[in-house]
């Protein structure tokens, strides 16, 4: 099986993919279309930028088809060797028309080459504006999470997340802002908290939009999934078709501890409301003036 956990950056995301990643035989491939974080994502970075925006109907560049196609097979088979991470840091500092045949081939033959595992996890946050387009070519199961918007407002500011990206991008405005009479990115001259939130709602409605269209990919609510993990990841199992391990619920319980950053850490049950002690009362009644004008809401299954 293909499963594809998506959604906006710290909206469980990982958490998410981890627990799914302890079913047997399961390989997680973490952020195949990040540049940061993935090789094979060189070549697409030039020509689609670091958040591609298709639609199911769009061309692409074969090079964004090739890192789907080499994820959905598990990816690079020594992702998680230190001296293998060490060497990727230094081909990324190649030259591109150095480094990018040499990634392709590389992928090419590994991907021959690889053994198969019966399931594969593939966790992004890139690909919110280009999912549609992911799952029309590939067919994987698709995971969605959400979480409240304010908690990811507060969490993009404390990590220093922002997307200054989208508010200039030509398909942005075409294909939302105009067609949907979505709000203007905020003036250059306004707090970075607003341009954060609308990032934030951008993003909360693009995925919204696409799962209005595909009523059968499953839709996991961060903060009912913090409420009682074991319980809500096992139905995420049962609902995929996955056998419930011992290993998740080691997982789950090994992760429920205080953590900062990007690290997966976390007292589950704190977790949805950490944004209330983050955001001044104020700062709050600004985010939510933002994500006001975006249509959010979601349902989860």
């Amino acid at each position: 099986m293909k499963i594809l956990v998506v959604g906006a950056q710290r909206s469980g995301t990982t958490w998410t993919s981890r627990v799914l990643g302890c079913a047997p035989d399961t390989r997680i491939v973490n952020e195949p279309d990040s540049f940061v974080s993935d090789l094979a994502a060189a070549p697409t970075v030039k020509e689609l930028g670091y958040m591609p925006i298709l639609a199911p109907c769009d061309s692409a560049p074969t090079a964004y088809e090739r890192v789907w196609q080499f994820a959905f097979v598990g990816g690079w088979p020594w992702d998680r060797w230190r001296p293998a991470i060490a060497v990727g840091r230094q081909i990324r500092r190649l030259p591109a028309p150095v480094r990018d045949p040499f990634v392709t081939g590389l992928m090419r033959a590994t991907g021959r080459t690889r053994p198969r595992p019966e399931h594969v996890v593939v966790k992004s946050v890139n690909s919110c504006f280009s999912l549609e387009w992911i799952v029309s070519r590939f067919e994987p199961r698709v995971v969605v999470t959400v979480r409240n918007p304010m908690a990811v407002v507060s969490s993009w500011r404390d990590i220093g997340i922002t997307a200054p990206y989208l508010a200039t991008h030509p398909l942005v405005r075409e294909r939302l802002v105009n067609a949907y009479g979505l709000p203007e990115p905020p003036s250059p001259a306004a707090d970075e908290l607003e341009h954060v939130a609308w990032s934030v709602g951008l993003h909360a409605f693009a995925l919204k939009l696409a799962c209005d269209r595909h009523p059968d990919w499953l839709v996991v609510e961060h903060e009912a999934m913090c409420a009682d993990p074991k319980h809500a990841f096992r139905e995420l199992y049962r609902d995929l078709g996955l056998t419930w391990p011992r290993e998740a619920e080691h997982y789950l319980d090994s992760a429920n501890q205080p953590g900062e950053g990007f690290a997966v850490l976390r007292v589950t049950q704190e977790a949805p409301h950490r944004w209330r002690s983050r955001l001044s009362p104020h700062e709050a009644l600004v985010v939510q003036k933002v994500l006001d004008e975006f249509p959010l809401a979601l349902e989860a299954v």
